[in-house]
């Protein structure tokens, strides 16, 4: 681990929670990542699904390292990830689960270098992986495009005092809900920092569950700019699911990524 000399005084605390279930496989690297971030005023918290694979094991051999840990039933990532946000004590509150990663172990300190008075939403951008391929994604949001993408949850800090209960009627998108919302008043903030590795893939990738949930939630918290949008971006994201996996079927790894940058370009414009 690094050596965190900060002045815990001068730096708000940020409360980092990993909601886990039957994750011995990837809850370690995840911890670690946690834990060694030279950023001294962190609160680290685990939510973990009563685990029955040896999960619990893992977590309690670093239990002096965090804030608080808890094992037991929940109703789905949503609940778990509300338990997280109830015991949060921190200025700012973000979600790393189990398979997720801090980029590098400074994120913390480069992003909160910064004065963000008035700001109740930063996000910055993320590393995508699989097993096979990995790349950058800048992520770029306004109060229009944030009907066609979603910021991924892992780049996401929000000021816990703003930071709402999850809606357990979204089992895929709460996270989109919450963050939509925020980014609809308009007090947020985008950091040229890549914050996350995120893991390809998950029941999030259900992009057809996803669109009908996340066109519910333009309706719901959108205007009328919204409720016109909407569907348009939806029906763009299932042709676009379809036709990225036809291109990693044809292409190779950087032709393919150049593509993506260049998608996420000309999408950072809408």
């Amino acid at each position: 681990m690094n050596t965190k000399n900060q002045n815990n005084a001068e730096i708000p605390l940020i409360s980092v929670v990993t909601v886990s279930y039957n994750a011995i496989d990837t809850i370690e690297n995840t911890i670690f990542s946690v834990l060694d971030q030279i950023y001294s005023n962190i609160e680290y918290i685990i939510i973990d699904g009563k685990s029955t694979d040896g999960t619990q094991r893992i977590i309690d051999k670093y239990a002096e390292s965090l804030s608080y840990w808890i094992s037991e039933p929940d109703l789905g990532i949503f609940d778990a990830m509300n338990k997280g946000l109830s015991v949060a004590r921190g200025e700012w509150i973000i979600f790393m689960n189990s398979g997720d990663l801090f980029y590098n172990n400074r994120v913390l300190l480069d992003v909160f270098t910064n004065n963000y008075n008035g700001i109740d939403l930063i996000y910055g951008d993320v590393e995508l992986f699989s097993s096979d391929r990995d790349f950058i994604y800048k992520q770029k949001c306004n109060k229009y495009n944030i009907n066609l993408n979603s910021i991924c949850h892992q780049a996401v800090f929000i000021r816990r005092s703003k930071h709402i209960a999850f809606d357990l009627r979204y089992t895929l998108t709460s996270d989109h809900d919450i963050i939509f919302g925020l980014i609809k008043q308009g007090n947020y903030r985008h950091v040229d920092v890549v914050v996350a590795k995120v893991l390809l893939g998950g029941v999030s990738y259900n992009v057809f569950q996803t669109s009908k949930e996340k066109l519910h939630i333009s309706y719901r918290r959108g205007n009328l700019v919204d409720k016109i949008l909407s569907p348009f971006f939806n029906s763009y994201q299932i042709v676009k699911f379809v036709f990225k996996n036809a291109l990693l079927k044809v292409l190779s790894k950087n032709n393919f990524e150049r593509i993506a940058r260049w998608k996420s370009k000309m999408e950072s414009y809408l």
